[in-house]
């Protein structure tokens, strides 16, 4: 059997009646690495730093419908790439720009559409318990882990 149908079938095996976050922790890292930065795990000053900047992924985390830049790429790379003590500090002296650039410049512009997947899945995930799944009939959606069906 090709390797990566190994994987996936042993990530449905494993998921169970769960849901699906750990099918996408088996094929996507608790923290990628994205042109040779790993990423920090998303916490609430990366989430206030992309606010701040009023970042598109913080309204598509949303559920809102965005277009993404490769601007915004840039802007998310370095925001999850970096402390965001060092993100506040940038944004205050005015440096932020010049320092979202300075991490730019290690992107490969054909690695934009791949990357920016990988960096919306890093911010879904984290933020997927905080947001209500709906089901199709209306009403509030359970799984097995929550205590539902």
């Amino acid at each position: 059997m090709n390797p990566g149908l190994e994987k996936i079938a042993s990530a449905v095996e494993v998921a169970g009646s769960r849901t699906p976050s750990v099918v996408l922790e088996t094929f996507l890292p608790e923290m990628p690495e994205l042109f040779g930065l790993k990423l920090r795990k998303f916490r609430l000053g990366q989430y206030l730093a992309l606010e701040r900047l009023g970042h598109p992924f913080v309204l598509a985390a949303g559920g809102q419908q965005v277009e993404v830049t490769r601007w915004d790429f840039a802007t998310a790379l370095y925001v999850m790439a970096t402390p965001s003590a060092d993100v506040f500090a940038a944004i205050e002296s005015g440096r932020v720009k010049a320092a979202i650039c300075e991490l730019a410049d290690r992107a490969e512009l054909a690695d934009f559409e791949e990357g920016t997947k990988t960096l919306l899945a890093h911010i879904e995930r984290a933020l997927s318990p905080l947001m209500p799944m709906k089901s199709t009939a209306g009403g509030q959606k359970k799984t097995a882990d929550s205590g539902g069906p």
